[in-house]
């Protein structure tokens, strides 16, 4: 047995040392570099521990990985490259307004971004990786979901998982891990939902794994509509209709049959529970604001009509003021945090504050470009009948979320859950774009026309 179990160490060792590597960018999410002097030695530990690891990794394999830029076509990801440095560099030019300890953000966001270039085409790497960002999230997802089962039985009421992290007297964790809110664990959900659903329509299994698979994916969907994400609510949506598209295009898909209960299920949990939250609502009889209280719903009563937003128009329309002040070189990361006292809510702007019209342009082209790939691979899979294995396929359903999220959050221009998986499912997509036909057809007349 020992044998054995060493052969598998030997086989795999080098694949479980570098994914742990990229777990470890998952460890300084939810710390700000500015309040390092008040964090524990834990969290100190947890925002420095994945860049000395990067940092390791790249001097340990210095001589090969030196030549980066060497007969390599980075044209598809100097825009990361460039957007990082730009919103970087310009803290240096605003010290009056921004802290200089902002600038770690941007060397947090090139480790991973490097750590991943590293590896741009093994593409089973990259899909392992993936997989073990897949698996943390739902590990995240469970610890979470069981805090707030315990505490709803402990005090034998329905919690209302609008807001809950932000509102009301129920905390769902210690002080040494942050909570995302209510909109970041809708993310979690809908994120697993896609990946859980994708992987159940395409791989044929023994029924009881299906039937676990296929529970657990309404359940996680249900839970991702039940915390109140408007973004969140309108992607699965957005996902349902490509579902409902697959079902009537792919024929011979594996598990076909499951799709119409993946879109319908989720959408009557939800009910069901608003339904028992509701009726105890009105059998202890409160009035509204010890309903707002009690089970932490914000804005019951909306005193304006901005409300709705959540004040995003006002925020966005004074991101627009501060930024045309600078509107060349931006004031640095977290600029929207010092200048607005607030999230500005929106990829394109939180660039535009950052790093000025530059790094606009340059998110613009990274949304377009992952937006084209992503496209272009679900067209070959809906309607081209192209087969993909799930892990290829997961990506280029998971950009559009990212993408429709970065309208009203930050998404994946800061250091998040967002950025990491979105760039790791950009260079998986990266890769299988490459090798569809429409890419070869496309390069294969582009040569012929250089060649003349």
């Amino acid at each position: 047995m020992i044998n054995i179990l060493s052969n598998i160490y030997n086989k795999f060792k080098i694949k479980i040392f570098l994914g742990f590597f990229w777990v470890l960018c998952f460890a300084s999410l939810n710390l700000n570099p500015e309040e390092v002097a008040k964090m524990s030695s834990a969290q100190v530990f947890r925002i420095t521990i994945p860049l000395f690891f990067i940092i390791f990794y790249f001097c340990y394999n210095f001589k090969s990985k030196i030549i980066f830029f060497h007969n390599d076509k980075l044209f598809n990801f100097y825009p990361f490259i460039f957007y990082i440095l730009f919103a970087s560099s310009f803290i240096f030019l605003s010290k009056n307004i921004n802290s200089y300890l902002n600038i770690y953000w941007g060397i947090l966001m090139l480790g991973p971004f490097f750590y991943i270039y590293f590896f741009k085409n093994k593409l089973n790497l990259l899909k392992n990786f993936l997989f073990l960002s897949l698996l943390l999230l739902f590990f995240l997802f469970t610890y979470y979901l069981v805090k707030i089962i315990n505490i709803s039985i402990l005090n034998n009421k329905i919690i209302s998982l609008y807001g809950l992290t932000e509102y009301g007297d129920f905390k769902i964790t210690d002080n040494s891990i942050n909570p995302p809110r209510s909109s970041g664990l809708s993310r979690i959900s809908i994120i697993l939902y896609i990946s859980l659903a994708i992987y159940l329509i395409l791989n044929k299994a023994k029924n009881y794994l299906e039937a676990g698979i296929f529970l657990l994916s309404i359940i996680v969907g249900g839970v991702g509509l039940a915390f109140q994400s408007r973004t969140m609510n309108f992607i699965f949506l957005f996902f349902s209709i490509l579902l409902i598209l697959i079902y009537f295009k792919k024929k011979k898909l594996v598990n076909r049959r499951y799709i119409l209960f993946l879109v319908i299920m989720p959408i009557i949990l939800t009910n069901i529970y608003y339904h028992f939250l509701n009726n105890q609502i009105s059998e202890k009889n409160f009035n509204l604001s010890e309903i707002s209280k009690s089970i932490s719903l914000k804005n019951v009563i909306r005193e304006k009509k901005e409300d709705f937003s959540s004040n995003r128009f006002e925020l966005w329309s004074k991101t627009i003021e501060i930024s045309k002040n600078n509107f060349f070189i931006g004031y640095g990361f977290q600029a929207d945090r010092k200048l607005i006292k607030d999230s500005v809510h929106n990829v394109y702007l939180y660039s535009l504050i950052c790093g000025g019209v530059i790094s606009l342009l340059l998110i613009i082209f990274i949304s377009l470009r992952s937006a084209w790939v992503s496209s272009i691979i679900l067209f070959n899979f809906i309607f081209l009948k192209k087969n993909y294995n799930s892990l290829d396929l997961i990506p280029a359903f998971l950009i559009p979320l990212f993408l429709l999220r970065g309208m009203l959050e930050t998404s994946y221009a800061i250091y998040s859950i967002d950025y990491l998986f979105f760039i790791i499912c950009f260079f998986i997509n990266e890769i299988n774009f490459k090798k569809n036909y429409l890419y070869k057809t496309l390069t294969l007349f582009r040569l012929t026309l250089l060649n003349k």
